[in-house]
């Protein structure tokens, strides 16, 4: 009625959900087939030990579940714990889930053998398999970096509990010959084992939410003392300017009444280059976007890169911190990137204001990337990139952090010697 091939396969598609998290999808998938190709040879190997068929196919199961730990283990050894509690839920499902789809299929008329049987028993085989899958993928990867906890421990503890209830041992202890008595203690054991995993996993997401926003207060606040000393600067710049044209116009004066064209020449100069000041320059009617344009269109011009910006924010519904950051981080991490380019190095901002929307643009050049040839060593750089790699420190992560709170959307692409950043955000 059971087959042990779609055992086989349920096996592998729970180990799937501990590595997908790990590997990428190409990954996960050839190490799950070449255990799954163990479980085979191995089933092979008994077969040749043992005569009872039911003690084959459960020697075989055992097995399977055994390859399975041992390659999630050498591939990822992150997090043990998780992929033995996999291991025994496993062993458990296989003990119990046969059984009672016995009875239930018993039940049925006409349905409790030949083809038929063979398809719902392995049908409800897999469907328990999905349910089990989907209540523990997304716990199981959010703790996926965090060490074995005792939690875990206690979850492994109580599903072995489970098995051992399961194969009758609940029917030792209560000295009882009762399949529901079994049926029940092992599902109310699954079920809690099951409610502690998701409680612990809504108690942390709940727990990183509320530090995440105190910590998204305070990053903001900081940026916010960033975004004003902007505003300082470029007020004390415009006065120092508005003291020394001051000064040279009165020397100006002065060496007019004595005929001195040597200091008349030199003051004039000197007011005309104060007037040059991109720092003062006006780029925007909010004084704080303003400031941060200014300083970064000085900070451009200092490497000799052309910066162009149109901003027009509209009646937006956006925190004007998270705007200013938003220009802030883009700027910064195009002129890093535009000073590496060859030939003309430009930056042009565009940030406009749509239906319900704050649309930016960032065009700025780049260095074109130099195209390798195809060597052993190249190789090894694309097997590697099978491999999930680790997160690297991120110049945009408070522009993406931003959009995905808005519920934007984000799109960097290159051509030709140019990066080309639109961003959405809604409100």
């Amino acid at each position: 009625m059971f087959s042990l091939p779609i055992i086989f396969l349920c096996n592998a598609l729970l180990f799937v959900m501990i590595l997908e998290e790990r590997f990428k999808t190409v990954t996960t998938l050839l190490i799950t087939a070449a255990a799954l190709v163990l479980s085979f040879i191995s089933r092979g190997v008994i077969s040749g030990i043992f005569t009872d068929p039911a003690a084959i196919t459960s020697t075989a199961q055992i097995v399977s579940v055994l390859w399975f730990l041992l390659a999630s283990v050498i591939a990822s050894p992150n997090n043990i714990a998780h992929k033995l509690f996999v291991a025994i839920a496993l062993i458990t499902n296989y003990r119990f889930i046969p059984d009672f789809g016995a009875v239930v299929l018993s039940k049925l008329p006409g349905s409790g053998a030949g083809m038929m049987g063979m398809l719902l028993g392995n049908g409800l085989y897999i469907l328990c398999s999905l349910i089990v899958m989907a209540l523990l993928t997304r716990p199981f990867h959010y703790f996926y970096r965090r060490p074995v906890s005792p939690t875990d421990v206690g979850v492994c503890i109580l599903m072995a509990i489970a098995c051992s209830s399961a194969a009758g041992g609940a029917n030792e202890f209560f000295e009882a010959d009762s399949f529901a008595l079994r049926f029940f203690v092992t599902l109310l054991l699954y079920i809690m084992a099951v409610f502690v995993i998701r409680s612990a996993y809504s108690g942390a997401r709940y727990k990183a939410k509320d530090i995440f926003k105190s910590s998204e207060n305070e990053i903001l606040n900081i940026r916010a003392d960033s975004i004003n000393s902007m505003v300082i600067n470029v007020e004390s710049f415009r006065q120092s300017r508005d003291d020394v044209s001051f000064a040279f116009e009165k020397i100006q004066t002065l060496a007019d009444e004595k005929r001195t064209d040597e200091i008349s020449a030199y003051a004039a100069e000197a007011i005309s280059a104060g007037e040059s000041a991109v720092l003062l320059d006006h780029y925007c009617d909010d004084p704080y976007i303003n400031a941060v344009v200014a300083t970064k269109t000085a900070d451009a011009a200092d490497k000799g890169i052309e910066l162009d910006c149109s901003i027009a924010l509209g009646d937006m519904n956006i925190r004007l911190i998270e705007v200013c950051i938003l220009v802030n981080d883009l700027l910064s991490w195009a002129i890093k990137n535009s000073e590496k380019s060859e030939g003309e190095k430009f930056v042009r901002l565009n940030v406009l204001p749509a239906k319900d929307q704050l649309t930016l643009e960032l065009v700025h050049s780049i260095k074109p990337e130099d195209k390798e040839k195809f060597t052993a060593r190249t190789l090894g750089s694309y097997v590697k990139t099978f491999f999930r790699p680790e997160p690297d420190a991120d110049e945009l992560r408070s522009v993406k952090d931003i959009v995905e709170k808005h519920s934007g959307r984000m799109n960097i692409s290159e051509t030709r010697g140019t990066s080309i950043t639109r961003l959405g955000i809604y409100y």
